[in-house]
């Protein structure tokens, strides 16, 4: 069984946008992009990624759209993670003073399902995802 690996939105701009600080970083990172591994493609984080923006540049939307066919790409429906992750943006940002967006949120709860195989996550943010992924022990990448 191949590893089955999570990907934040921010890690498909450095991909395909290329004018994306980020580059760079991910230029090391895209082997785990790629075939042997699963990549887990939560839909909200497409949504998050589809923005206007991203829209109007169609070789990086061309490119993504290319990506997000291959045989290795897995989409997870996240619809069971919505309220809490709903919940946890006011929680955190609000009365916590730790602001996230509720994308990340819901990842936090992909991430905190242990019916879920995960074995790596790819992130330029760190931060926010060390507590969970250390408690499930995935490789943050």
């Amino acid at each position: 069984m191949s590893q089955r690996i999570l990907v934040d939105t921010g890690v498909w701009y450095a991909m395909f946008a290329k004018r994306d600080q980020h580059a760079s970083a991910l230029a090391q990172k895209s082997e785990f992009l790629d075939s042997p591994y699963r990549v887990i493609v939560p839909w909200p984080t497409v949504y998050e990624a589809l923005r206007t923006q991203f829209v109007k540049k169609p070789l990086a939307l061309g490119r993504f759209e290319n990506y997000l066919k291959k045989t290795n790409v897995e989409f997870l429906e996240a619809e069971c993670y919505r309220d809490e992750a709903f919940n946890e943006t006011f929680e955190l940002s609000l009365r916590q003073n730790r602001p996230m967006s509720m994308v990340d949120c819901l990842l936090r709860r992909i991430m905190s399902d242990a019916e879920l195989s995960l074995d790596g996550f790819i992130t330029f943010n760190a931060n926010d995802f060390r507590d969970v992924c250390s408690a499930r022990k995935i490789s943050m990448l």
